[in-house]
């Protein structure tokens, strides 16, 4: 199975990508199941509107689309209400893009909504190298305070620090690398010091292509294993590791 563990869904100013044409080019770049996230008015203002959206999509499409949720922190309560909702509701992730929602990642600000994810067990994408408030090591210090999340970083840091991605999470497994848009000598550096399982295919089409990234990777010729890890593998064995973090966070309340 493959797995683009990174879209966007919607009309928007900078983002137009119909659901019909999101599953054409998936069917002609080989992919079977993708993550969808709303556009940018949507993680910024509007999510109710976005992640009923999402939802939409993933019940018109249960075995092709994964839908995140969206929640801007600076709602206060009622985005933990609106986060609550959405995940209730059956969206299985949730994105952040703080660079345009206006928060450093580390700020304790999100924190009641990255508990909202741990609750309910499910992965956090971040959108990650857009200075100054989406770098890996303000990733890094969310993943110290919330070690039972797995977080996503978004892009594998490109285009403003990628050269901070290794240091920042070399010693975090819970923090795995989406790789759309990042340069091959760059994902193979991070391959050797973090290892393949921590590697997550992603396109962020419509700003990228599908196939340019599927094609990336052709070009790496790793054995047809690790390939397989990377293009689907990694994101349903993260999956599953989150929700088993979360029985046993449940387990432990319950001693």
């Amino acid at each position: 199975m493959v797995i683009d563990a990174h879209v966007h869904v919607g009309q928007g100013a900078y983002k137009q990508q119909s659901v019909e044409g999101l599953l054409r080019e998936m069917d002609a770049c080989g992919v079977d199941r993708a993550v969808i996230c709303p556009v940018e008015e949507q993680i910024v203002y509007y999510n109710r509107e976005g992640n009923q959206a999402m939802l939409r999509y993933q019940q018109a499409h249960p075995d092709r689309l994964i839908g995140y949720a969206v929640a801007n922190p600076w709602s206060g309560q009622a985005g933990v209400n609106e986060l609550l909702r959405a995940l209730e509701a059956g969206l299985q992730g949730v994105k952040f893009n703080s660079s345009i929602q206006g928060f450093f990642i580390h700020d304790t600000i999100v924190h009641p909504l990255i508990a909202v994810a741990r609750e309910y067990g499910v992965p956090v994408y971040f959108h990650c190298g857009t200075p100054i408030y989406a770098q890996p090591f303000q990733l890094r210090e969310l993943s110290l305070e919330f070690p039972e999340v797995n977080f996503i970083l978004g892009h594998a840091g490109y285009a403003d620090s990628w050269t901070d991605v290794i240091p920042a999470t070399v010693d975090r497994p819970n923090i795995y690398l989406e790789t759309s848009h990042t340069a091959v000598a760059v994902l193979r550096g991070a391959m050797d010091r973090l290892g393949y399982k921590r590697m997550i295919f992603g396109s962020n089409t419509p700003v990228n292509s599908i196939d340019v990234e599927r094609e990336k990777w052709r070009l790496m010729h790793m054995e047809a294993e690790i390939e397989q890890a990377i293009m689907g593998d990694n994101y349903l064995n993260m999956v599953q590791e989150s929700a088993a973090r979360r029985n046993s966070l449940e387990e432990r309340r319950t001693e």
